[in-house]
C-alpha cells in the first residue's frame, strides 16, 4: 500500500528546505509547474511532486476542491512512475491565513488529510516554527492531526535527517 507523508508548517518553517535536503536537491521537470523528486530508501521509492504546497497554486483562499485536485494530480504522477509498486509520497502543506489575517486555512488542511486517509496510510508531520504569527491557533490545528513534530528556526530549517529517520522508524520498519 502507498503511504502519504504530509509536511505541515507555516511559511518559512522549512518544508521546502526539508524536501530539497531529503532528495539532495535533485529533481526532474515534469512541466512548467511541476518538479518531480525521486529517491529510493531501503528499496522503497519515495517521491515528492513539487516542493510547494498544493494550497499555494490556488488563487482563492482555501478552495478545498482545488487543493484536492492538485493532490490528485501529484498522486497520478506517482502512480504512473511507480508502475504498480508501492511508494511513499511527501506532500508539503502550508498553514496560512486569509488576506486580512482573520482566519487560518484549517479546512484546507483537515479536509484533504481526511480524504487521503480514506485511501492511504497517512502520517502528518508538523514543522513547528515557534515565532510564527497566530502560533497558538496553528498549534491547536496541528494537535488534531499531527503524528510527530519538530521545532524549526530560520537558521535551522532543513529537517531532512529527521524526516528520513521518521520514515525509516514508522513506515519502512512496518513493511514486510
Amino acid at each position: 500500500m502507498n503511504t502519504i507523508v504530509i509536511l505541515c508548517g507555516s511559511n518559512c518553517s522549512g518544508k521546502t528546505s526539508t524536501i530539497k535536503g531529503f532528495f539532495n536537491g535533485k529533481y526532474a521537470l515534469i512541466d512548467n509547474h511541476m518538479h518531480f523528486f525521486e529517491r529510493t530508501l531501503d528499496g522503497v521509492r519515495v517521491y515528492a511532486v513539487n516542493s510547494g504546497s498544493p494550497h499555494e497554486l490556488v488563487k482563492d483562499f482555501c478552495r478545498v476542491d482545488l487543493v484536492n485536485r492538485n493532490i490528485e494530480r501529484r498522486i497520478e504522477e506517482c502512480d504512473k512512475r511507480a508502475g504498480g509498486q508501492s511508494y511513499i509520497l511527501i506532500i508539503p502543506f502550508t498553514i496560512s491565513e486569509n488576506q486580512d489575517r482573520t482566519r487560518l486555512n484549517d479546512t484546507c488542511i483537515l479536509e484533504p488529510i481526511s480524504e487521503l486517509k480514506k485511501k492511504f496510510t497517512v502520517f502528518t508531520l508538523y514543522l513547528n516554527k515557534k515565532n510564527a504569527r497566530r502560533q497558538s491557533q496553528k498549534d491547536a490545528l496541528m494537535k488534531l492531526v499531527k503524528d510527530d513534530e519538530i521545532e524549526t528556526k530560520e537558521s535551522d530549517c532543513d529537517k531532512s535527517a529527521w524526516l528520513e529517520d521518521f520514515i525509516r522508524k514508522h513506515i519502512l520498519s512496518n513493511i514486510s
